[in-house]
């Protein structure tokens, strides 16, 4: 093949400053791209920005399913207080009614009976 410079090299640069400068710009461009994408790689991110964002909002996501998680925990906890409360004050009025009417043999059986139930659940 034949050069129309002597001094032109195989690729098509011509050894002029501009041209050299150029091409060594380029030849720098393109190894820093190449790491980049090395390390993206590496990295395990492969879409750059657009990967980073989606796996943002898919944190976002998580964390706001795991809120509404111990919100239901917290209702169906709350819920559960409730009845024990009521069952505690079912019991405490029948043993006042037993101790009016019936003396300590009453109330210490119905207490009895009150734990029994209590350690059931």
């Amino acid at each position: 093949m034949r050069y129309c410079c002597p001094m032109e090299d195989p690729r098509g640069r011509h050894p002029s400053t501009k041209n050299k400068a150029r091409d060594e710009v380029g030849d720098l461009l393109s190894r820093l791209q190449a790491a980049v994408g090395r390390r993206a790689a590496a990295a395990g991110e492969g879409g750059g920005e657009g990967a980073a964002m989606r796996r943002r909002e898919s944190q976002l996501v998580e964390r706001e399913a795991a809120i509404s998680r111990r919100e239901a925990l917290l209702c169906e906890r709350e819920r559960m207080v409730a009845v024990r409360e009521q069952e505690l004050g079912r019991w405490e009025r029948a043993l006042i009614r037993a101790g009016e009417r019936g003396g300590a043999s009453q109330c210490s059986t119905l207490y009895a009976s009150a734990l029994h139930g209590f350690h059931r659940e």
